[in-house]
């Protein structure tokens, strides 16, 4: 996780910002930065994939005969 003071860095060396902007960023990744990561942590990267299929056919005839 990024410490705040070199998200700062970033950002005043990156966008060039002004400062209250900068600061606002910081703030907010102070308060909300723990819950953050944990939300993308939990996202998947990649999408679902099927693993297994299980099917069965469940079929009849109109005669006995040839049912076998």
């Amino acid at each position: 996780m990024t410490k705040p003071s070199v998200l700062l860095r970033h950002l005043s060396d990156t966008l060039k910002p002004n400062q209250d902007k900068c600061d606002a960023f910081v703030n907010v990744w102070i308060s909300s930065a723990k819950g953050i990561v944990v939300h993308l942590q939990k996202r998947f990267l990649f999408p679902p994939q099927l693993e297994d299929i299980r099917w069965s056919l469940d079929l009849r005839t109109a005669s006995d005969a040839k049912t076998k």
